[in-house]
């Protein structure tokens, strides 16, 4: 299968056992399907179209939900696409996803797909983040270390990661021009990057400390200007 390829899903509704109400299953039992991280957009502008990622193939592909249609389109076609990292331009319907180290566009019925970006070597990239007027998408890429305390279930290396200090660096891409630049970085290990909804030049940044080892803070990033927001424990 290949990138516009799509599947027809059947619609399943139940009602919630706690609040009554009625909900629909939007995927289908082959395979999984998720959605990107809950920070980023992942709705077309009419709703009909929601960005989402399935392994029904065998690997990992970047993936909309046509939710009038109860179709799933296949976006991508390679390996090491990352499942939690795409976003969704909602008013030109062009999903951006990540395929291993390089960031791709693609319209949101398989055509039209492009290299915008390639991560440098030996760093991986954060999930991504777009502005309200679609131009800027701005992530970080950290260092990629060895660990010895990984076990194979989710954060289990986590800890080891915050205290060997990553180097990290916030980057922002002008998707029509396609130059990227760098607005700040350190050595400390970048989670995740959010650019405001008001000002497409200022991005928050969120790491994870060393010296408390499962909190994080919450700093912004305007370029050669970076400036402290919030500094505490998370949520």
């Amino acid at each position: 299968m290949g990138r516009g390829d799509s599947w027809a899903l059947a619609v399943e509704r139940r009602e919630d056992p706690d609040t009554g109400v009625v909900v629909e299953r939007l995927s289908d039992d082959v395979g999984n399907t998720r959605h990107p991280y809950f920070t980023q957009p992942l709705f077309s502008e009419d709703g009909r179209y929601l960005a989402a990622a399935s392994d029904r193939t065998g690997s990992w592909q970047a993936c909309v939900v046509d939710v009038e249609a109860r179709r799933l389109i296949q976006l991508s076609d390679e390996q090491g696409v990352q499942p939690g990292g795409s976003c969704m331009d909602g008013r030109r319907g062009i999903v951006y996803y990540w395929a291993g180290p390089v960031l791709r566009c693609v319209a949101i019925d398989g055509s039209g797909c492009d290299e915008l970006y390639r991560c440098p070597q030996g760093y991986a990239p954060t999930a991504l983040s777009i502005s309200s007027c679609g131009r800027y998408v701005a992530f970080a890429y950290r260092e990629v270390l060895p660990s010895s305390t990984g076990t194979g279930r989710i954060y289990s290396s986590q800890i080891e990661t915050q205290f060997q200090c990553p180097r990290s660096v916030v980057i922002q891409v002008d998707v029509q021009t396609k130059v990227a630049r760098a607005l700040y970085g350190e050595c400390r290990w970048y989670s995740h990057i959010s650019i405001s909804p008001v000002d497409p030049q200022v991005s928050a940044a969120a790491y994870l400390p060393t010296h408390r080892p499962g909190v994080s803070h919450l700093w912004s990033a305007a370029p050669q200007t970076p400036l402290c927001l919030c500094d505490g424990p998370e949520g």
